[in-house]
């Protein structure tokens, strides 16, 4: 039987698998045990990926005031190009 756990929807496929692997084969208390550190894991993952996105957010505004003021530099400029 497969295992389903609620926590892993909208999760990556691979990483999906890798998830239900860990929780197969466990007693209740092991499996409840092993969810809570899932839980921890994807909230850690989602915390970091919202700081990584504000980040980019703010450098891109940094970029665009710098293009505004005509202090672009190369970076900035290859950045545009790549659609950053």
């Amino acid at each position: 039987m497969r295992a389903h756990f609620h926590h892993l929807e909208g999760v990556a496929g691979p990483t999906r698998k890798e998830y239900e692997k860990r929780l197969e084969n466990l007693s209740p208390i092991e499996r409840a045990v092993e969810e809570r550190a899932i839980e921890g894991e994807l909230a850690a993952t989602r915390a970091y990926s919202k700081q990584i996105e504000a980040e980019f957010i703010k450098e891109r505004i940094h970029r665009l005031q710098r293009k505004e003021e005509g202090r672009e530099t190369i970076g900035d400029t290859i950045k545009r190009w790549w659609g950053w």
